[in-house]
Formats: structure tokens, sequence, C-alpha cells
């Protein structure tokens, strides 16, 4: 499985931008799901400015990386998905995206992430990890991830497409709220601490954005 992620900022604010995001919200996963090999879409926020400078994220799931094709091909045929392409260039300010697979078995992360609590938040740790670390390093972390209270759901992934040089293995956990960064914090510390040196690492807090009868909500 892999996950392709959009990162973008809008170019209108307040009630223009959320007015817009609830469109896309509401539209894109149908377009999305008409292309084999697509599994989900989802919507998350900035927690904060704890992202980074990217806004908003989408992450798209995927059987296989030919399914992308079929992404582009149904942004160009299908006349709906056409007219929301049209929208979204107005609308958006800048993005960038990368393609990122599946480094575990299937750990009911997707699932999880597709069916949030109202304060459910994603803690992103990525690390660029010299040598053969970089297994050491995601199995340390993903282990003592999944013993921390307050943490639903982990997933490890590794970069396979990418254009920002801080992307490296990457672990997201799904946290119950923000009382649980703090552990995250520390176990990301400490795994790294066992790895060695060469490790460079970032981390970034989302929440999770949805619609519901036309309204603009999230878990951040």
């Amino acid at each position: 499985m892999y996950s392709l992620v959009f990162d973008f900022n809008l170019s209108t604010q307040g009630h223009d931008a959320e007015r817009y995001l609830v469109s896309i919200i509401e539209e894109w996963p149908e377009l999305y799901s008409e292309v084999p090999g697509v599994h989900g879409t989802i919507f998350m926020l900035n927690a904060l400015g704890l992202g980074g400078d990217y806004s908003f994220r989408q992450v798209v799931e995927l059987d296989h990386p030919r399914a992308i094709r079929g992404i582009d091909e149904g942004m160009q045929k299908n006349k709906r998905w056409a007219a929301s392409r049209v929208q979204w260039l107005k609308h958006r300010k800048d993005a960038r995206s990368y393609l990122l697979k599946h480094d575990d078995e299937e750990t009911g992360f997707t699932e999880r992430l597709s069916k949030p609590s109202e304060t459910a938040l994603v803690s992103m740790t990525s690390a660029r990890v010299n040598g053969d670390g970089r297994k050491a390093f995601s199995n340390s972390l993903s282990s003592s991830l999944r013993n921390i209270g307050g943490v639903d759901a982990v997933r490890s992934y590794k970069p396979l497409v990418h254009s920002a040089n801080e992307h490296g293995v990457q672990l997201w956990a799904m946290i119950s709220d923000y009382d649980a960064l703090a552990d995250v914090g520390e176990a990301a510390s400490r795994a790294i601490e066992s790895t060695g040196a060469g490790v460079v690492q970032t981390s970034q807090v989302f929440g999770i954005m949805r619609a519901e009868n036309g309204v603009f909500m999230h878990s951040a």
C-alpha cells in the first residue's frame, strides 16, 4: 500500500477558505473513489502552526503507484473533476506532493484515520537516517509509540518520491489529544539515541478536517 500526500496553502482565508474546503471535502473523495486502486481520501489541517509551512494536507491511499496515472486521467477526462480543478487552481496558493510506501503490516491506521474522534490528532515524526539505521529507528519508534497511552494507531512509511530535503522515514501516530505529544516526543528522542549519529529529525502535528451538513469542522 502507498500514500500520495498533497500539502497545500490557499489564496483565500476565513469563511471563504472554509467554504472552499467544505466543497472539496464533500466532492473529492467520491471523485477519487472512481479510480481503480484508490482506497480513501483524508484531509488534514495544520494544528496551530505545528504542521510546518503548509496549512492543509490531503492523503490519498493507493493500492499501487500506477493508480496515480488513473487519477491524472480522471482529472483530465471527468467533467466534474475538470470543473473542480478549475476552482482548485483559483483557490490554491502553493502546493507540493510526495509518495510514501507503507513500511509495516496493516495496523488499522486507515480505519482510525477515516473515523476520528472530535479531538484526534496525527503526530508525524520524520527522520533521515544514515546507513542501515533506518529500519532500526523505525522499529524502535514504532514499538515505543504503540505502548503509549493516548496513541490509537501507528503507521510507518518510507519515502519513494519527494521534493523536500527533510523527508525521510516517517512514523504517523493517531493520538487522542495534545496531552500525548510529550510522550511521543520522548519516544522519538529515545529512538534517535538508540540509533546513533546521523539522524536528522522533524515533527509535525495535524488535525483531521471533515464537513457535516455543509459545516466545516476539524479536530485541531
